[in-house]
């Protein structure tokens, strides 16, 4: 954004396109972005000097590092020919299928004999046509700050992350005035946070009066977007499957379960969902407040480098420490609703489903869990290889990718009343959160993570995640230990003075350890438990020594 107010700033901005249409069709006459992209590659030391003059002292020099290797590598041109890239793939794909239409209309015209009902089917081709031609208007009439921004290139300040596009093509519309088209077209971006679950196949999505059910996943243009991943069944560890993939152990913790074949599994990263409904089906009725929506199995996988480590605290007789890791890649994964009897995979010591979302390999019409093929028979695409044939499908799970800073705590839990003392210790580590900073730190989210030990056991952390894309230096500063234990302080603070220690019935509430965050684990919170747990660990903190990476914790 910086630099691009740069240029307008300084240089002849004319050739800027008003939208994604004149974009496109300019390139190869060294328009925009071309034409900017030269300028930058002049300017891009002097314009990063100015960026960071901006900011003085505030951003830290691990940050300056990042933004600096950013701007002045290959980062931003890329992500930019990136998303030209495959916003001009989503548009050739759909102007090869409505030429595709435009072929199978006059080949019904030419010999209408060998349909049934020829006009009915030359109808339903037209309108089809009509809405592929549609999305081809929407996505060449996008104003092109816009397109930019959805690409995740400009701010966005409703969420750091790049989107998941969600369109929505509602048929059956009765035409009642000359021109009317009987269908719309309605486009939508959401954070990819929030999409993995509410966008998900089997899902509702509501807007404007209209309930929108996910029908398909889509992957415009790119038939790649099926990846096969490596899962290990005793760590988060995993990784694509490359050809010259021949590791017989988890690289990262050793299990002998790495190379089962079972282990393997068919991913797709979440950036495009669609709907295809009826008109009536769509309309949200009187009745329809209460707004159902589908509950998934899901987890999330931190990839911890401890090279990535800035080096650890820890009190050994209990064991509590934690440690600041400047780089930690996330990875959410929606196994799609849980069947109440199936096949399970073992990821990270827990079990999974292991079917996933069936998926249409011809159009992306996802199966839902209780209808057959044959139920679903005349919902694929017009254009799919298997529209009116028998489908081939495949098993699939979807995800989202993230990479930023993490604040790693390794907590005193062994055996006994695990889940109480994981959901308990969160609910304190947010409680002192708020607290310290008078308010929700609303980008920091806390995520439990375990990892096997030689011995067999398990260490059991809870991970505060920045769900900034690169962080905001703000773990950094919390990983000092005078800051945390304050944190812990506070909380402790909050607990012991709480009103609801009055009523021998309250196990928590609302003032101190509750949160509407975490609806479900409300049964294993207890106020009583967390003191305990703080003011052990507040008892033991003269102890605590340094350690390279809590990895190495016995």
């Amino acid at each position: 954004a910086f630099c691009l107010d740069s240029w307008t700033a300084n240089e002849d901005v004319s050739s800027l396109p008003h939208d994604v249409r004149t974009m496109l069709n300019g390139i190869d006459r060294g328009g925009f972005p071309l034409d900017f992209l030269e300028i930058y590659e002049e300017n891009k030391a002097e314009w990063l000097t100015q960026f960071l003059e901006l900011f003085g002292e505030v951003i830290s020099p691990e940050n300056q590092g990042l933004i600096k290797n950013f701007a002045l590598g290959p980062g931003l041109v890329n992500e930019i020919r990136d998303a030209i890239h495959k916003v001009s793939l989503e548009r050739e794909d759909l102007q090869s299928i409505s030429r595709e239409y435009r072929e199978q209309i006059k080949h019904i015209e030419d010999d209408p004999s060998q349909y049934q009902e020829p006009e009915q089917e030359i109808q339903n081709l037209k309108q089809a046509r009509a809405i592929v031609l549609q999305m081809i208007k929407e996505i060449e009439e996008k104003y092109i700050l816009n397109f930019f921004t959805d690409a995740g290139l400009l701010p966005n300040y409703a969420f750091p992350e790049s989107g998941v596009k969600f369109r929505g093509i509602i048929t059956g519309i009765e035409k009642i005035n000359q021109g009317d088209k009987g269908y719309l077209v309605k486009e939508y971006i959401r954070p990819a946070a929030y999409a993995l679950r509410e966008l998900a196949p089997g899902n509702t999505f509501y807007a404007e009066e209209r309930k929108l059910p996910v029908t398909h996943l889509e992957a415009p243009g790119d038939q790649n977007e099926i990846e096969q991943w490596q899962f290990c069944d005793q760590c988060s560890y995993m990784e694509l499957v490359q050809a010259h993939h021949h590791s017989t152990t988890c690289p990262s913790c050793g299990s002998e379960m790495w190379s089962d074949q079972g282990q393997k599994k068919e991913m797709m990263e979440m950036h495009q969902v669609a709907s295809w409904t009826d008109h009536y089906m769509s309309l949200v009725g009187d009745d329809s407040d209460d707004r159902e929506q589908k509950y998934y199995e899901a987890g999330q996988f931190f990839d911890i480098n401890p090279a990535y480590s800035t080096g650890g605290h820890i009190i050994p007789n209990l064991p509590f420490g934690f440690e600041y890791l400047n780089q930690v890649t996330l990875r959410e994964i929606n196994f799609a609703q849980s069947p109440y009897m199936g096949q399970q995979i073992q990821i990270a010591a827990k079990d999974y489903p292991e079917q996933g979302y069936k998926v249409c390999k011809g159009c992306g019409l996802v199966l839902p869990p209780d209808k057959s093929p044959e139920d679903v028979a005349k919902d694929h695409k017009r254009n799919c290889i298997f529209y009116n044939k028998e489908a081939e499908w495949e098993n699939i799970y979807l995800y989202r990718s993230m990479t930023s800073e993490a604040l790693r705590i390794l907590l005193p839990v062994s055996t006994v009343l695990v889940s109480e003392k994981l959901a308990t210790f969160e609910a304190c580590l947010e409680l002192g959160l708020r607290k310290k900073f008078k308010g929700n730190p609303d980008h920091l989210r806390i995520y439990p993570h375990t990892e096997p030990t030689q011995e067999g056991s398990r260490r059991r952390y809870l991970v505060i995640y920045d769900t900034v894309p690169g962080g905001t230096s703000f773990l950094r500063d919390l990983a000092n230990p005078e800051n945390l234990k304050e944190v812990l302080q506070l909380a402790l603070q909050t607990m012991t003075t709480c009103v609801c220690r009055s009523d021998p019935n309250k196990r928590a509430c609302y003032r101190c350890l509750y949160s509407y965050r975490h609806q479900r684990d409300l049964e294993l919170i207890d106020r009583e438990l967390g003191i305990r747990l703080l003011e052990e660990i507040l008892n033991n903190w003269s102890q605590m020594e340094d350690i390279v990476t809590l990895s190495d914790a016995q």
